[in-house]
C-alpha cells in the first residue's frame, strides 16, 4: 500500500517536472522571439527563433490579456505580475503559459506563486542574455 502511494507520488512529481520542462522551453523561445534584438544570437539561430510582432501585445493589452487569463481585473494585478508580463515582452503565448502556471485549468496541477513565476522568467531571461532596459 505504502509502496504504491510513493510510486504514484513519484509519477506525479515526474509529470510535473516534464510539464515544467516543456513549458519552460516554450516560454524561453517566446521570450527570445519578443526580445529578438537583444537575445543570444546563437540561441536564436540554433532554435530558428523569429520575431512574431503579430503575437506581441502593447503593455495595456498585454496586462488585460494576462488578467483575463487568471480571472482578475487589471487593477487587481500585483506589481510583480505586471513585471512578469513586461519580462516576457507581452508575448501572447508566454502570457498564456504564465496564466496557466498561476491558475491551472486542471485541479491536479498546483498553482505557482508570482514570486516563483518571476524567478522562472528572470532565469530564462538570464539564459538568453536579455536584460531589462534600466540595467
Amino acid at each position: 500500500q505504502i509502496e504504491a502511494e510513493s510510486d504514484s507520488k513519484r509519477k506525479a512529481e515526474e509529470e510535473v517536472a516534464k510539464r515544467i520542462a516543456k513549458e519552460r522551453k516554450v516560454l524561453k523561445n517566446k521570450i527570445a522571439s519578443a526580445f529578438i534584438d537583444t537575445a543570444d544570437p546563437e540561441y536564436i539561430a540554433a532554435h530558428q527563433i523569429e520575431a512574431e510582432p503579430a503575437n506581441v501585445f502593447s503593455e495595456e493589452d498585454g496586462l488585460v490579456y494576462l488578467a483575463s487569463e487568471i480571472g482578475e481585473d487589471v487593477e487587481g494585478l500585483a506589481d510583480i505580475a505586471k513585471q512578469v508580463a513586461a519580462f516576457v515582452g507581452y508575448q501572447k503565448l508566454a502570457l498564456t503559459i504564465i496564466g496557466g502556471l498561476k491558475t491551472p485549468v486542471s485541479k491536479k496541477k498546483t498553482p505557482m506563486e508570482w514570486v516563483e513565476i518571476h524567478a522562472l522568467v528572470s532565469e530564462l531571461r538570464k539564459e538568453l542574455g536579455v536584460v531589462r532596459d534600466e540595467q
